[in-house]
C-alpha cells in the first residue's frame, strides 16, 4: 500500500522493491483488490494497480502513528528501566 501511495504501480515494479516473491504479492494485491480498497487495469502482459480507498491510507497513517509512539513510549520505559537497574 505504501509504495502505490504515490500513484499507480505495475506488479513487476512492486515486488522487486519489497524483496518478496511476485506470486506473494500479487495474491496481497488481489486481496485489497477484492476488498475494494485496490484496482486494477491490464497493459498487456503488466498488471497495474493504484489505491481506490484514500480512507485506507488514513488509516494506515493512522496505525503508523500509533506503532510509532508505542515504540517511543517503550523505548522510554527502557531507559528508565536501565537507570534504574544501574542505580541498584
Amino acid at each position: 500500500m505504501e509504495y502505490l501511495r504515490h500513484g499507480e504501480r505495475c506488479v513487476c515494479e512492486i515486488f522487486p522493491a519489497l524483496h518478496m516473491e511476485q506470486s506473494n504479492i500479487s495474491q496481497h494485491l488481489a486481496i485489497l483488490k477484492k476488498s475494494g480498497i485496490l484496482d486494477s487495469r491490464k497493459d498487456g502482459l503488466r498488471v497495474i494497480y493504484w489505491i481506490n480507498s484514500p480512507e485506507a491510507m488514513e488509516i494506515l497513517d493512522l496505525l503508523q502513528g500509533t506503532i510509532v509512539r508505542r515504540a517511543r513510549d517503550t523505548a522510554i520505559m527502557l531507559g528508565q528501566l536501565g537507570e534504574q537497574a544501574g542505580e541498584g
